[in-house]
This record gives C-alpha cells, structure tokens and sequence, in this order.
C-alpha cells in the first residue's frame, strides 16, 4: 500500500568511528588513514577543522543487505588532541605570554609560539597583565588562502622573593612616583 507494489531499497548500515588528531593536524589538514572492517581507507582532513566534527564518506559504510540497495556511509568524528600552549575558539588561535614586571614596564620583545613557528613580537612600555595583541593570519583558517588571528594576551610576573636592595629600589620609585615624577 502506498509503494506501488515496489520493494523498498534498503541500505547498509552506517559505520561510525573516532579519530585522533594533533592541533597542528586540524589548523593546516592532512591525510590520515582508517581501518574499517579490515580494509584501509585513507582520509583527507580539512584544514580548520573542529573538535567533534565528522567528515561524511558515501557508500563506504555497511554493504546494503540486498543487491538492489546502496552501501552505508562510513561517518568519522575528528578528535583534536591538546596543544601544550595554544586553545582555540573558532577561527581564533588563543595564547599567554609572561613577561617579568620590568619588562612590562619598560617594554621588551618576546618570543612567540605559533603553529607556524616563532615570532618576535613587540611588547610596549607599560602593557599591563592582561593586555591582548593581534598576530594577524596566524590562526585557524577561514576561507581560502585567509586565516584569523592568533591573540596573544600578555601576563605579568609580579616578583615574589625580593632581596633588599630590590624592596629600596621599588620604593625608591613609589615614593618619586607619590612626589609627582610619573604622574
């Protein structure tokens, strides 16, 4: 009733699998294989990919059960391991950078880690703890050749064990600061 006396054709079951992948894997794409039911399937990963994505393959699932149906899909959900220093939120690569406290103040040039290696960046005098800088075209990709930024938020290392002439020296400046000479 409601088929026109045609058998339904039926499809083979949809295979699922996880796979792993490194940070740097999921910003610029490679090609992993997988092994399903005994055989290899080899696997390009976009670049920019996501934590908990799936990439689709057609008809390399479950055979159909009959002659007439189709294979399954063979769906894999992309698992992005960690990075040590770097997060991610959507085209956006996040990172902290220490900087001492005289250093914050004066200003100085710090290395930075990226997925695409070192970077000299500039930090200026009087950048306080906090302080977000922009490397632009060192994150995720978007589109094309184009990549967001990599944001680099700047975190000042207050001293903690001061010697003596250390503590006169910083009040030294507390006090020339109180007397005018900064302000």
């Amino acid at each position: 009733f409601g088929n026109g006396g045609r058998a339904q054709r039926r499809r083979g079951a949809d295979y699922r699998t996880v796979l792993s992948i490194s940070f740097e894997d999921a910003v610029f794409g490679t090609t992993k294989t997988v092994q399903i039911d005994g055989s290899e399937i080899k696997l390009k990963i976009p670049a920019g990919i996501d934590d908990g994505q799936s990439i689709r393959l057609r008809g390399r699932g479950g055979p159909a059960p009959d002659k007439t149906g189709e294979a399954g899909d063979l769906l894999v959900q992309i698992r992005v391991r960690p990075h040590k220093t770097l997060t991610r939120e959507g085209y956006i690569i996040l990172s902290e950078q220490h900087v001492s406290m005289i250093d914050a103040a004066l200003g100085c040039e710090v290395e930075v880690e990226t997925v695409d290696g070192k970077i000299t960046m500039k930090v200026p005098a009087g950048t306080q703890s906090g302080t977000p800088f922009k490397l632009s075209g060192h994150g995720i990709p978007m589109r094309g050749e184009e990549r967001g930024p990599h944001i680099v938020n700047i975190i000042v290392d207050t001293p903690t064990n001061l010697s003596k002439k250390q503590k006169e020296l910083l009040e030294e400046f507390r006090t020339a600061k109180k007397r005018g000479f900064w302000s």
